[in-house]
């Protein structure tokens, strides 16, 4: 095409000036595709064109002497050169700045891998402090109580039993938070179990109606999707109790075509999502994001105000 402009209107000097321009964007698009090389073997492609033109008397490089002929040739040729050097450098500034943010955003994905595998060893210490040293106490100090309580006259038992009794209660807090921060009902009952014994109304607590819908496949899930499911289906849970004002959850977990679901609905007051989302958000629902990022799945919440909250999780079988 360069080749045919240049010969049909060469010899007219009103067009001189475009036909100059014209190889502009074919050098440019040989940087931004094939960067250096490309654009190397494109202006010595253009300058043998013009050179063979200007050799029959074709073409914008004509002048009235052969040194001036081939004045303007190399001057063209060299302010060509100097411009897609320029282009190929900010591109390949631009695919560095890239590269770099690539690297980045890994070793964020790496640190946040890290950040969330401490926090669980945390709370596997945690949950064994409470309920091999604080429970044990606890049981410790009940079982004192009922020895005293033998001692004294009837007068003062009942106080004694009902210090006992709130003993217990809390001992009861304790081992059910010990549960919580480390889920060992993963390795012995499966996930379904965990997440029945999750959506299991706390006695003494004020707790909407849970259904839970969880396909037998789901206990066949590698442990890190497990812990996964668990913790965002422990977190989407204790949000919905807590802020949702919701009067039923409904849970589903379920395995098909090689992926894994799980999606928390409640009926709640709901919140403003663009809002939320759009000024900080929650380390909760970033918890639950990372989560699903690191084994290669992905995370979504919707919700409008007043029609409750809709968190959904989606992760390969076999994570990445």
């Amino acid at each position: 095409m360069l080749t045919i402009l240049w010969y049909a209107y060469g010899d007219r000097l009103e067009y001189r000036p475009l036909l100059c321009l014209a190889p502009a964007p074919i050098a440019i698009a040989a940087v931004l595709t094939a960067q250096m090389t490309g654009s190397s073997v494109t202006m010595f492609a253009i300058a043998v064109i013009a050179a063979h033109l200007t050799s029959k008397g074709y073409g914008p490089f004509t002048a009235m002497t052969a040194q001036d002929t081939t004045l303007a040739l190399q001057v063209w040729t060299l302010l060509a050169a100097i411009s897609a050097l320029v282009v190929a450098v900010v591109v390949e500034q631009r695919a560095s700045g890239r590269r770099q943010l690539v690297a980045a955003h890994g070793e964020l994905r790496e640190l946040a891998g890290r950040l969330i595998a401490t926090q669980e060893q945390e709370r596997g210490r945690l949950a064994r402090d409470l309920h091999d040293d604080i429970n044990q106490r606890l049981a410790a100090a009940s079982i004192d109580l009922s020895t005293l309580r033998k001692r004294l006259s009837a007068e003062f038992r009942d106080d004694v039993t009902g210090l006992q009794d709130r003993i217990v209660a809390l001992s009861d807090d304790v081992r059910q938070l010990s549960h919580q921060l480390h889920p060992s009902c993963l390795q012995h009952a499966g996930l379904r179990g965990a997440l029945e014994n999750l959506c299991r109304h706390p006695p003494g607590h004020a707790w909407p109606r849970v259904r839970l819908l969880a396909d037998r496949d789901v206990d066949t899930l590698c442990p890190e999707v497990a812990l996964c499911f668990y913790r965002v289906a422990q977190e989407a849970l204790a949000n919905a109790v807590r802020h949702a004002d919701a009067g039923e959850i409904r849970l589903t977990a379920l395995v098909e075509d090689g992926i894994a679901t799980l999606r928390i609905v409640d009926d709640g007051k709901g919140i403003d999502l663009p809002a939320c989302l759009g000024a900080r958000v929650g380390i909760g629902i970033t918890s639950m994001h990372e989560r699903a990022k690191l084994l290669g799945g992905s995370f979504t919440i919707r919700s409008t105000p007043g029609k409750g909250v809709d968190v959904c999780i989606r992760i390969p079988t076999t994570p990445t």
